[in-house]
């Protein structure tokens, strides 16, 4: 691949899902294949954001699974094809945007199941499970050259049927399952606690390089037949890498995504010391595998379920914001365990009513970046809203407060700050703070704002150090959000606020 595919991907591929879903590109072969890996390419942001919804927005962790050993339990294959029908209807009215959005999707349901992990449930996995994914992650570069060098990728064959992306789901599932005990055999957690390269052994990696090519593989399959049936010619769009450099706005430090490692290495480390202590893992279990687990119940006499279960529904998702109005995907509610294209989706959930975060009348204590200490020292000078804060002169604040660090500057960012939560619908103190802190400082930039520009700047302001301090502890924004920030700012011109 060009040399922009590969800035994006070191950009922006910070997970598994995230690099599977851009590897499948290169096996992609459909006509005008070049130009469908530059629509891909161009809206990298809503295809990455969506190969990671259904974990960090949906949690619908049942649909991540296929239990193969107890007939096929999960939602994958009910998941895979609902967001494979909306990839098709979005493409076919060339909404690319939020076609390329349910395609990321759509890669997560295929390729979860890829994971032996997610093809089976006992304690012995539950307790290295989140372990082994963060070693895979982190040895992605090592099982690719294992799969260029050593195996070779799979020739896949899209099946013949009506139901023919439920086979794939299906076969990926059975592939991974035969390594099921194995994996759980050559995993060292206590390497693997402490560097997570070194938790697979070489028979591990081997495993794990052969299903991640089958991943790429399948998944490129997929996408083309996708394509196919979506019977549409892609635009033309002109990219370049040194655009993409400029489009990051980001430092090149943050690329690293260092401070995620750091997460992902307190979490696994905990677990082996809950491990080590009890010699199994409860308190520190990742959710996904503590949904999985009490989904997997055990009946009255100690066995599993055998009888299969419908998955639960997969959550209404606010589509991407594009120039045009965007097509909101409908709701589902209680899918059948195979639904088909021509199943009627039920009607779309009511929005969330307006509300906003901060009033002029509001207690300045309320308003972003304006702690209980600094609110006590403008109260002295007589500043007591939000509303006050906005009347007031920088430069008089400034000297009224007569502190070295308060320049007029940093008041006018207080100003902006409050100023956006006073005029953008549902906008809390922490976006604010992020908005300005990318230069977004008016309701009308945020109103004109790209929505995947908009997102990589968030979300490098986010994964900072300051930004985590901002956060605290809050889900660093993703494309739906920040197209919701768009959104409202559009629909709420700035009349509230006093200028």
């Amino acid at each position: 691949m060009n040399l922009l595919f590969r800035v994006l991907y070191a950009a922006h591929c910070k997970s598994t899902h995230h690099k599977l879903a851009m590897d499948a590109l290169k096996f992609l072969a459909c006509p005008d294949v070049e130009r469908w890996r530059q629509i891909f390419l161009k809206h990298h942001a809503p295809y990455l954001t969506g190969a990671k919804a259904p974990d960090t927005k949906f949690k619908d962790f049942r649909n991540h699974v296929l239990h193969v050993s107890d007939n096929y339990w999960g939602g994958a294959t009910s998941a895979a094809r609902l967001w494979y029908g909306r990839a098709v209807e979005q493409l076919k009215k060339g909404d690319w945007v939020n076609g390329v959005y349910a395609a990321g999707i759509l890669s997560h349901y295929y390729t979860d199941p890829l994971m032996p992990f997610h093809t089976g449930q006992s304690e012995a996995e539950n307790n290295i499970h989140r372990a082994t994914e963060w070693s895979v992650t982190k040895s992605y570069t090592d099982l690719w050259t294992v799969l260029e060098i050593d195996l070779g990728f799979p020739t896949i064959d899209v099946p013949s049927g009506d139901d023919w992306l439920e086979q794939m789901v299906r076969a990926g599932a059975e592939a991974s399952h035969c390594y099921y005990d194995e994996l759980i055999a050559h995993y060292d957690f206590a390497a693997g606690s402490k560097s997570p390269r070194k938790g697979l052994d070489d028979h591990a990696r081997r495993i794990i390089a052969g299903l991640l090519g089958h991943g790429v593989v399948g998944f490129a399959k997929i996408l083309g037949r996708m394509i196919d049936e979506a019977a549409v010619t892609p635009p033309e769009v002109s990219l370049t890498a040194e655009s993409a450099v400029a489009t990051l706005n980001v430092p090149v430090q943050w690329v690293s995504g260092s401070l995620a490692n750091r997460k992902e290495r307190k979490a696994v480390k905990a677990m082996f010391q809950e491990f080590q202590q009890s010699g199994s893992v409860k308190e520190h279990l990742p959710e996904e595998n503590r949904v999985i687990r009490d989904l997997v119940i055990t009946n009255s006499n100690g066995g599993k379920v055998s009888a299969p279960v419908a998955p639960v529904a997969v959550p209404s998702v606010e589509a991407p914001v594009v120039s045009a109005p965007a097509v909101q995907p409908a709701a589902v509610s209680n899918p059948a365990p195979a639904p088909t294209l021509a199943t009627p989706p039920a009607p779309v959930e009511p929005a969330k009513a307006d509300r906003f975060y901060l009033e002029l009348a509001s207690p300045l204590v309320d308003a972003p970046s304006i702690g209980a200490r600094m609110a006590e020292v403008f109260l002295a000078v007589g500043i007591k809203t939000a509303g006050d804060l906005l009347a007031l002169n920088p430069e008089r604040g400034a000297m009224l407060l007569n502190i070295p660090q308060v320049t007029p500057k940093l008041i006018e960012l207080w100003q902006d700050q409050a100023r956006l939560c006073c005029e953008i619908a549902n906008l809390r103190g922490h976006d604010a703070q992020i908005l300005v802190g990318c230069g977004y400082r008016t309701t009308d930039s945020v109103a004109s704002a790209d929505p995947e520009k908009l997102t990589q700047a968030a979300i490098a302001i986010a994964t900072s150090p300051a930004g985590q301090r901002v956060l605290r502890g809050c889900a660093v924004p993703d494309f739906n959000e920040v197209s919701g920030w768009i959104r409202a700012a559009q629909l709420h011109p700035p009349q509230r606020a006093a200028a």
